[in-house]
């Protein structure tokens, strides 16, 4: 596959440098107001009880903290897919080339992902008059979405600035590490539907159909509008 180097000193750049300014603002903001908040979201990524406490906390409270930390993973995801886009030459959309354009694409594509994984499971575990594991399964993704967004912002950040093939390599690299989050997730939510008497076959067609499924669907489609 090309690698092609990443514009770093020019409009692309400046754009990319006051996002990633914002991100750091919004992220000093929550551990300035909420300072046991990242410690949480780390003891919630191991620990059940530890994430079902922090799940009552914030349907009680409607934590800021939460929605300030799922913008910050949507705007750095974007960057991220973005600069993958440009090392490894596709685009979302192959006639736009500016990478303010395709970061957009790529944050409308996160929040539209999350928002059908919402729908998705809402219906799914309704059939099972479950709404307590729907919460659950919903904050698993929230937090694990949290993690993702924070691991791969020095990632993101390093990549957008250093020479090709170290982006090239970091790139790889965090496509690994978002990988290995997305499968700890899915072990995740498989223990905690097992908790709740959800049978083996339920799980694994939710598995298959809306997790690997579009997973190869959006792999495909990507590569299909290269083409």
């Amino acid at each position: 596959m090309e690698l092609i180097e990443i514009p770093k000193y020019n409009a692309s750049a400046e754009w990319m440098i006051i996002v990633f300014i914002i991100v750091m603002f919004l992220i000093a903001w929550v551990k300035n107001t909420y300072p046991r908040r990242f410690s949480q979201l780390l003891r919630s990524l191991i620990n059940k009880q530890s994430l079902l406490q922090v799940k009552r906390e914030e349907l009680v409270f409607s934590h800021r903290g939460s929605i300030v930390l799922t913008i910050v993973f949507v705007i750095i995801g974007g960057i991220f897919l973005t600069l993958a886009g440009v090392v490894f030459n596709f685009k979302i959309i192959d006639q736009n080339d500016h990478l303010l354009t395709q970061f957009g694409y790529w944050c409308l594509v996160i929040l539209l992902i999350y928002f059908l994984k919402w729908v998705v499971n809402g219906l799914f575990f309704g059939l099972f008059q479950q709404p307590e594991l729907f919460q659950t399964q919903l904050f698993v993704v929230s937090i694990f979405n949290k993690a993702i967004g924070l691991t791969l912002l020095p990632i993101t950040l390093l990549a957008a600035y250093l020479p090709v093939n170290t982006s090239a390599f970091l790139i790889q690299f965090g496509v690994v590490l978002w990988g290995i989050f997305i499968v700890y997730r899915l072990i995740k939510e498989v223990s905690i539907s097992l908790s709740f008497k959800i049978p083996w076959l339920y799980i694994i067609f939710y598995l298959c159909a809306f997790e690997i499924s579009p997973f190869i669907i959006g792999i495909k489609l990507v590569s299909v509008l290269n083409n």
